[in-house]
């Protein structure tokens, strides 16, 4: 069983330039709660078209072809419930001008629960083409440049969530997330389609955007472009965690169906993570690499933590292990990590 997709849209919208660290309810209940941004914005105004093919088990493969305009944001001042005094941290700015993008994307979910899978696989693969007319390149940070004339632009750009959930006990369950993405070819990606992996969403230990551990979590070193923006031209994460019921019952009969089914009412979370970013070029520095190379696994930045999931919230400390001195962050999740 299964079935053919077919849409389009037209759409003039706001947007994240990367999306798979938070999802948009975890990035709006910060900006709300705490006045902290932990995504940068920009302008996408045109049309769509989409075609392709799925199957009810969960998989689908489709296509899609889009004309748009990107053009900047300026920094925003909306209302928060606490911290008004507080200044938003400025929005960076993006490259502009008239794109052609073209799509192709496999999506493939196997996970017994979408909310709280406790096994099955969830993939999701894209493979963008895109082809413009940049009228204006946003000011980069060292050390890419700033001096950048507008021209024609031609690049290939892929990215891949992959995620395994495995039940390894009644009370117990071991989960893997690798996250890749980067260029693949043609001309030097749009500011709007680089990388970086800091935040909670990624490397929770190294906070959002801080310069102490910015080479190679967003690939800018010396002077900054205000909103230190991602400019990575590649990037891999990869996320481990363990997680165990706090329910305790000595005599419970693991065999019994009722007791497998029966929901906890919370689990504790043991969890580490190791990743980084770099630009594709000639190497002279930590941050270049071949285009045929990977960076030595020494050079990742890593963190460990814990914390306490109840299905609807959770709550977490994270240590950097690479940083000694960086202090021990928290921070809350709506839903699980992954």
């Amino acid at each position: 069983p299964g079935g053919l997709l077919l849409g389009g849209r037209a759409f003039s919208v706001v947007e994240p330039t990367e999306s798979w660290k938070l999802t948009d309810l975890e990035a709006a209940l910060s900006a709300f709660l705490a006045r902290r941004d932990y995504r940068d914005y920009y302008q996408r105004h045109g049309g769509q078209v989409r075609a392709g093919l799925f199957v009810r088990r969960g998989a689908e493969v489709s296509v899609a072809y889009g004309d748009e305009r990107w053009m900047s944001r300026p920094t925003e001042a909306p209302w928060s419930l606490t911290r008004r005094q507080a200044a938003w941290r400025t929005n960076p700015g993006f490259d502009e001008g008239q794109m052609r993008l073209l799509n192709s994307t496999l999506r493939i979910d196997t996970r017994n629960d979408t909310r709280n899978p406790w096994s099955g696989w969830y993939v999701l693969g894209d493979l963008e083409h895109g082809s413009g007319d940049m009228s204006a390149y946003a000011v980069r940070s060292a050390p890419i440049g700033i001096g950048i004339s507008p021209a024609k632009i031609r690049y290939a750009r892929a990215f891949a969530d992959i995620r395994r959930y495995n039940r390894v006990s009644p009370d117990a369950r071991f989960n893997m997330r690798i996250v890749l993405g980067g260029w693949l070819g043609g001309d030097p990606l749009p500011l709007q389609r680089r990388f970086s992996v800091d935040g909670p969403g990624a490397l929770p230990g190294f906070d959002f955007r801080a310069p102490s551990a910015s080479g190679e979590l967003t690939c800018t070193t010396g002077a900054f472009a205000a909103g230190m923006p991602g400019q990575c031209d590649r990037m891999a994460l990869a996320q481990v965690e363990y997680r165990g019921d706090l329910r305790f019952d000595l005599f419970t009969d693991w065999r019994d169906e009722d007791y497998m089914r029966r929901p906890s009412s919370g689990v504790w979370v043991f969890f580490a993570d190791a990743g980084r970013g770099w630009l594709v070029g000639a190497p002279g520095d930590s941050l270049a690499f071949d285009r045929n190379k990977l960076p030595p696994l020494s050079t990742f930045k890593t963190d460990i933590g814990v914390g306490l999931d109840f299905s609807a919230i959770g709550v977490y400390a994270a240590k950097a292990m690479n940083a000694p001195k960086e202090p021990v962050n928290f921070f809350v999740r709506i839903r699980h990590r992954f």
